[in-house]
């Protein structure tokens, strides 16, 4: 319960981080244009959560010191809802969508688009098992007419 915190980001990027002891942290990380979509996950399994941050072109990930691990710049505006993908505790990769080109991409820890991306799609996408089998298919919505299911490699 000591490390138990509410997180929460306002529309600026400020983020609140309130512990059950009813302290109050704020931290700043940088200026945002238009409001980020956020999240508070660790992404890199060292035990200890990331802030990530998405806006219109840009995703940013700090760690707990505030200094920058991981950042990615997009050629056309994203949709600032970053989508968080598990596919073990230290291969973590964050999904964005580009809504003007009709483009998705999935963002390793290294700072880039995982192999084969950015892939066609304009919906929201899940990656998960289908039929059974050991493959991860990526499954999304393309042109307001299609379901697509994308094989990882």
């Amino acid at each position: 319960l000591s490390r138990t915190r509410i997180v929460s980001a306002d529309s600026i990027g400020n983020v609140s981080r309130l512990n059950l002891s009813d302290d109050l942290e704020r931290m700043h990380f940088m200026d945002f244009e238009n409001a980020p979509g956020f999240d508070y996950r660790d992404i890199d399994g060292d035990g200890n959560r990331e802030f990530i941050f998405l806006d219109a072109q840009r995703l940013m990930v700090f760690n707990q010191d505030k200094a920058p691990v991981l950042s990615y710049t997009f050629d056309s505006p994203t949709e600032p809802a970053p989508q968080l993908f598990f596919f073990d505790t230290k291969d973590v990769r964050i999904g964005a969508r580009c809504p003007e080109k009709g483009e998705l991409h999935l963002i390793n820890n290294g700072g880039a688009d995982t192999e084969g991306f950015p892939i066609m799609g304009t919906t929201a996408f899940s990656i998960g098992k289908l039929n059974g089998d050991r493959g991860l298919p990526l499954v999304c919505g393309n042109n307001r007419k299609y379901l697509c299911a994308y094989p990882l490699r």
